[in-house]
């Protein structure tokens, strides 16, 4: 029997990690030498327990620091398209050209909007918790993102350009900016030509409360920043 990830995880794709990189991480003190881990099919697992479903594969997790230090040390390369989701190492789907010309059109809007107070970066990193994710567009201010060692740790919006990643930006990411209090989040759905707005963050249920679809006849205009609104139609168009 082929093995799977629990439920919550069945839509991630973990980074598949070589048998070398494996004993690298325990070399450098990423896994500790008693830590009951094993690698299968290349998914850095906990060891099974007894009674434990014999299909089910639960990945190791990985604190923001451990994650770093996988690029350091060279298991993760520095550009290599991956994030830290809830403690996964995943990867990152590929970007197909509407959703990179998406992206765009949706930069050059906000940047127009926004101006100078605030930092529109996209496929940045956030320092979210036990993730980071890089969303395909972060709203910040200036101020958050000069204070920030790393990365910022907070955002007004955050937006994800969905088309074949749908379900894992409608629960593993939304639960991350969610419980991040990320006051507003913005699925573009490709293949529907419509935005979903998730508003009203719930920290410690790690879900919004709040939930619009705005298609192609409607204006969106944002909560979170007032200034910013746009007709969906024009982005698909």
């Amino acid at each position: 029997m082929p093995h799977r990830l629990p439920p919550e995880m069945d839509f991630l794709i973990p980074r598949r990690f070589t048998v070398e990189e494996y004993h690298r991480l325990r070399e450098v003190g990423v896994l500790d030498e008693d830590e009951h881990v094993e690698l299968l099919e290349g998914i850095i697992a906990k060891k099974r327990v007894s009674g434990a479903e014999p299909w089910l594969v639960v990945p190791r997790r990985f604190t923001p620091k451990e994650y770093h230090q996988l690029i350091r040390v060279g298991v993760l390369g520095q550009d290599e398209p991956v994030e830290l989701l809830e403690g996964v190492v995943a990867e990152m789907t590929p970007m197909g050209k509407p959703h990179a010309r998406l992206v765009a059109r949706l930069t050059r809007i906000l940047g127009r909007a926004l101006g100078d107070t605030f930092s529109v970066r996209p496929q940045l990193p956030l320092c979210l918790g036990r993730s980071e994710p890089e969303p395909d567009i972060a709203v910040v201010t200036q101020s958050d993102e000069e204070r920030a060692r790393v990365h910022p740790r907070t955002a007004l919006l955050v937006v994800e350009v969905a088309d074949d990643s749908i379900r894992r930006d409608r629960e593993a990411k939304s639960r991350i900016y969610a419980r991040a209090r990320i006051p507003e989040y913005w699925i573009v759905d490709v293949a529907r030509e419509v935005i979903e707005v998730y508003t009203e963050p719930h920290a410690r249920r790690a879900r919004y409360l709040a939930h619009r679809t705005v298609g192609a006849g409607g204006r969106l205009k944002s909560s979170a920043l007032p200034g910013v609104s746009l007709e969906v139609a024009d982005l698909f168009n």
